[in-house]
């Protein structure tokens, strides 16, 4: 039926369907002529290709707002990615936003419960994947701060999927291994999901990087670690114009790390017999069979999500609900009492020579601190969208959110034998309407629409919370689109930096700025009850430019202006203005040097940032050699010489989805990129309708599903302008890109750049990434050069190497095995670089060692991936 449609409407079709097109009639006389024989999915992979002139694409977003980017099949595969959560990371420069927010992420242009129900989906499934504006998701009832990816995938996939990972610093130790399996079925709209994943890490000492200090070799950098994941969704259509989705997961993760001696130092009165002399002295004593400290911390995860969509005449609406519960347990050993020892060496006890090792009746054990906790949360939301009323630019439309949720914490504290618990509960219930309303659709105005948008939220324990606003879009001329949008939101502490339960750890490494030292002491983390709800305003402006099509170039340029009121943030650190704001967060001793420090969240009176982000993106389309088309022809004859598999007879079997494994049969395109055919073949406005990294309206450099290479280049710069912070009302503000801190490390950079770069040709692939940030610096305290710091600028380099073995026939015919298969090697931190920090004596302190700033330094990782059929 699709075929008789074809002849009737202004079609291009792209270099993908001819080349299936081409393979049949070679392989299979038959396989046109007897129409009614060609398997169903034939069909489908060439409708795919097909572009109707002024029809929606499948998949696409609510609304008219055009993508800022678009990738098809082949960008994709170019990217040398194994699943949907590698693509989130792969594209952070392009999905990150001014509020730091992950992106909303959408399958098919509908919502879904959580990421989790697609992040394992191949990526060899992915037909599209869509980069949207902020504003796009207030259509789904999210807020205006979260860029939005929407992902399609192909109409039919099956494959299982296998992919093992080790990763080796080269500097030795901390070795990772992981292991992946996985099976996708997509066919007449299901979808079935499952995968398992496992990842171990090894511990990795302070000694293993060559910190000498009396505790190191019984201090971790990286504790050891395990972690399994299992998770499954499954897709199915209820009625012709409804859709559910349910999924699972669940997730066990343990660590295992040192902190430090069970010994502690003992002083030695000055003048007393085992002293050397008049003044005071310490030294740190030893015991036979005494180790390190140890904390080991265990957690469980379980997760249940259900979707259903419904598409009606008069809208469409949409209902998610979730549900999780989550265990956790701590258990961290304390250092001996050696109370009654320290009065044995003062009082000159021979039983009692530092010398010696402690006798056992000196080493009085303490319980270990133990916590507990536990959480069940659940989630219902219900989004409605449809349109009201018919305006001259098209028609005003409203997105209607209504949603409810429960959550119970409970966590306990076992200390000194002394038991306490906490108990939180938060119920709440939420909504908000978004309307958008056209002005012009053409003329001399161009594209113009507004929108206006405002919820509340009631909350048990933080009462209710308001938010508003709203936004222009506007597109003069083909290739130009701005945006601005400004949102106005109040946002309360969450239950578990209300409640967390209170944990000591003693013996950590900071940095106190007010004496310019490095200080061991003991930090509370945890929760905080006397938090109060913050507020945020948020203004941005947008504009984004896609003045050339073949290469496709993007340029985007974002102000963003954020300013927030009681402010919601973990204690920053140790300097004169926190101590000023809040005391009682600090011990010290009498000769001043801090022993204790709480880290529990606080509120901040104010802060203010603004920032300008532009970026460039340019990529390239390469054609495919034409040794490799032949190539690849001659291969797919030899393996298919009776013709293409799929038909009538193959409908209820394997067949008939479109194989994983880069074999190009009638119903699928080569799976390595290799779907250009010959020149003479070719068609002559290869528009690239759904060509990849494409700007609003444009073509991006794919051509159709992406025939040939890729070779493209990224750039993007944040320019800081403002950073300011006050504490307390009565403080002044803190101008932290001026020196100014508020502890806890560097401060901010001025200037962030990100580059990115890819080539892929013929089944090679190459992608290098690189960040830069410019050199920060701490006034500290005038006076205390120690504490006055320089944080250098520090440039990291990534490189990536892959080969797509399906797109080498003559290797794939010697070994088989290799079908379907990638192997890729990378290397992280590829010159090994660290921030270097110094004083104002040009020294390096001790909590800004580069083995404490970056344990890990240059590593290797090496995976082989394959998909079976």
């Amino acid at each position: 039926m699709i075929l008789k449609m074809v002849p009737m409407l202004p079609t291009r079709i792209t270099a993908a369907s001819l080349l299936a097109i081409t393979m049949a009639t070679l392989t299979s006389g038959r396989a046109l002529a007897q129409q009614d024989e060609i398997d169903e999915a034939a069909l489908e992979e060439i409708a795919d290709d097909i572009v109707v002139t002024g029809q929606r694409e499948r998949g696409a977003v609510i609304g008219d707002i055009k993508p800022e980017q678009q990738l098809n099949a082949a960008d994709v595969r170019a990217l040398g990615i194994s699943t949907i959560n590698d693509l989130l990371a792969e594209l952070g420069p392009q999905l990150r936003s001014a509020s730091g927010k992950p992106p909303v992420t959408l399958l098919e242009g509908k919502r879904i419960a959580s990421f989790r129900e697609i992040a394992s989906i191949p990526s060899e499934a992915i037909a599209r994947v869509d980069i949207l504006p902020e504003e796009v998701g207030l259509r789904y009832g999210y807020g205006a701060d979260q860029k939005v990816m929407n992902i399609v995938l192909r109409q039919r996939f099956r494959a299982f999927t296998g992919e093992l990972t080790g990763r080796i610093p080269t500097a030795g130790g901390g070795k990772t291994g992981e292991v992946e399996g996985g099976f996708l079925g997509i066919r007449r709209g299901e979808r079935i999901n499952l995968n398992a994943e496992y990842s171990s890490t090894a511990r990795l000492f302070e000694t293993e990087r060559g910190l000498d200090e009396e505790d190191s070799p019984a201090r971790t950098l990286r504790p050891f670690s395990q972690e399994l994941t299992i998770d499954g969704s499954y897709h199915k259509p209820l009625t012709e114009r409804t859709q559910a989705t349910i999924s699972g997961e669940v997730t066990t993760r343990r660590t295992e790390s040192n902190v430090g001696l069970a010994l502690s130092p003992v002083a030695i009165p000055g003048g007393t017999p085992y002293a050397t002399g008049p003044l005071d002295e310490s030294f740190l004593p030893s015991a036979d069979g005494i180790g390190s400290l140890a904390r080991s911390n265990s957690a469980q995860t379980g997760k249940l999500g259900l979707t259903v969509n419904a598409q009606r005449s008069a809208g469409q609406w949409t209902l998610t609900a979730t549900y999780e519960r989550s265990e956790s347990r701590g258990i961290t050993a304390r250092p001996f009492n050696l109370a009654a020892y320290a009065d044995a060496v003062a009082a000159g006890d021979p039983l009692a020579d530092p010398d010696l090792p402690v006798a056992p009746m000196f080493l009085i054990g303490r319980p270990s601190d133990e916590t507990r906790s536990h959480s069940d949360t659940a989630n219902v939301d219900f989004i409605y969208n449809r349109s009201l009323f018919h305006l001259p630019a098209g028609d005003a439309t409203a997105t209607l959110r209504l949603s409810g949720a429960t959550m119970e914490l409970e966590s306990m504290l076992d200390r000194d034998l002394i038991v306490t618990g906490k108990s939180i509960g938060r119920q709440s219930g939420s909504g908000s309407i978004s309307l958008d309303l056209p002005i012009s659709r053409t003329g001399p105005l161009g594209r113009l629409s507004a929108n206006a948008n405002a919820g509340i939220d009631h909350l048990s324990d933080a009462g209710t919370l308001r938010s508003f606003g709203g936004g222009l879009n506007w597109t003069p001329h083909k290739g130009i689109a701005l945006s601005a949008s400004y949102r106005d939101d109040e946002v309360a502490a969450t239950p578990q930096q209300l409640g967390d339960p209170q944990l000591y750890t003693q013996d950590v490494l900071v940095f106190d700025n007010i004496r310019g030292e490095t200080a061991l002491v003991t930090t509370i983390t945890g929760g905080n009850p006397t938090l109060s709800a913050a507020r945020s305003q948020a203004l941005r402006l947008g504009m984004v430019l896609t003045p050339l099509e073949d290469p496709n170039l993007v340029f985007s340029l974002d102000f963003n202006h954020r300013l927030n009121k009681r402010g919601i943030a973990t204690f920053p650190g140790i300097t004169e203005a926190t101590a000023a704001a809040f005391p009682d967060r600090f011990q010290r001793d009498g000769d001043g040097r801090l022993t204790l420090v709480d880290l529990r969240p606080i509120n901040i009176v104010g802060q203010k940032r603004d920032s300008l982000r532009w970026g460039i993106n340019i990529s390239k389309r390469l054609k495919t050699p034409q040794s490799q088309i032949d190539a690849m022809r001659a291969s797919f004859q030899r393996r298919f010489p009776d013709g293409a598999p799929g038909g009538r007879n193959q409908r209820d079997g394997a067949g008939g989805a479109a194989p994983a494994d880069g074999a190009p049969t009638a119903n699928s395109t080569p799976a390595g990129g290799n779907e250009t055919p010959p020149p003479a073949a070719q068609p002559g406005n290869a528009d690239g309708a759904r060509g990849g990294f494409r700007g609003p309206g444009g073509r991006g450099f794919g051509g159709g599903q992406g025939a040939g290479g890729r070779l493209n280049f990224a750039i993007y710069h944040e320019i800081a302008l403002t950073n300011t912070t006050q504490l307390l009302p009565n403080l002044p503000v803190l101008d932290l890109l001026d020196g100014d801190s508020l502890g806890g490390g560097a401060g901010p950079s001025r200037h962030e750049v990100e580059v990115q770069a890819g080539f892929s040709q013929s089944g090679y692939g190459l992608r290098l990434t690189g960040e830069w940030k410019s050199a920060s610096h701490v006034n500290g305290v005038t006076g205390i050069p120690s504490s006055q710091l320089r944080f250098g600028d520090l440039a990291t380099v990534n490189l990536r190497l892959f080969a797509n073995l399906s797109q080498m026939p003559s290797l794939v015919e010697k070994v088989p095995f290799l079908r379907g298969a990638r192997l890729q090697v990378s290397f992280d931190n590829l010159f090994d670089t660290r921030q270097r920090v110094t004083d104002g004596n040009g020294d390096v302190p001790l909590a800004y060692r580069p083995a404490f700033i970056d344990p890990i330094g240059r590593s290797v990782r090496v995976s082989f991936r394959k998909l079976f059929n």
